[in-house]
């Protein structure tokens, strides 16, 4: 009977070993169901990063759309003499878009495709064309000008500067001459 108790003993830990075994075996992670989980993921992502690239295209593609519509518009009031102003106005907003990193109507240079960077900037040369047919030498012209605005700030300046000088002096002078006072009555 002793022999039977020990049995029943071995054969109660022998079935409840395995079904820990078992147990165990069917809380473990399973392979393939991470694996797929994972490869859901991975195709999740890569969807996502196309959707964005679709995206960034189309905006590129955009702005490309909206610059080229500029240009022409640009363009077109400069060949039926617009309001010169308003042309001033864009033929700065043009350069400050190509050369100083501005955004027209939100979008920026960067932005561009290359395909319209190029045409953007050939554009831009054209425009210059344009306008040196209508101001012949303009561009030295505006350089001559802004030469002469500087020379005449840097007069203004140097007069100002003397001015302020003396002005200086003054009050330093006044200072030392009220310190003197002061140490004289003490």
């Amino acid at each position: 009977m002793n022999k039977m108790k020990l049995y029943k003993k071995q054969i109660v830990t022998l079935i409840s070993s395995i079904s820990l075994i078992t147990l165990l075996a069917s809380c473990a992670p399973n392979n393939s169901n991470n694996n797929i989980k994972e490869n859901e993921q991975k195709q999740i992502t890569e969807n996502r990063q196309i959707e964005k690239e679709s995206n960034i295209n189309l905006d590129r593609e955009s702005a490309d759309e909206y610059i080229e519509e500029y240009v022409e518009t640009l363009n077109n009031d400069i060949e039926n003499n617009e309001n010169e102003s308003k042309i001033k106005e864009k033929i700065i907003n043009l350069i400050d878009f190509v050369f100083n990193e501005k955004e027209i109507n939100g979008y920026t240079f960067d932005e561009l495709t290359e395909e319209g960077k190029k045409n953007v900037i050939n554009s831009v040369n054209e425009l210059d064309e344009t306008i040196d047919k209508y101001i012949p030498n303009y561009k030295e012209r505006f350089k001559n000008w802004i030469s002469d605005k500087k020379e005449k700030l840097d007069d203004y300046l140097v007069e100002k500067g003397a001015d302020l000088k003396e002005i200086w002096n003054t009050y330093n002078q006044k200072v030392d001459e009220e310190l003197q006072q002061r140490q004289k009555t003490r």
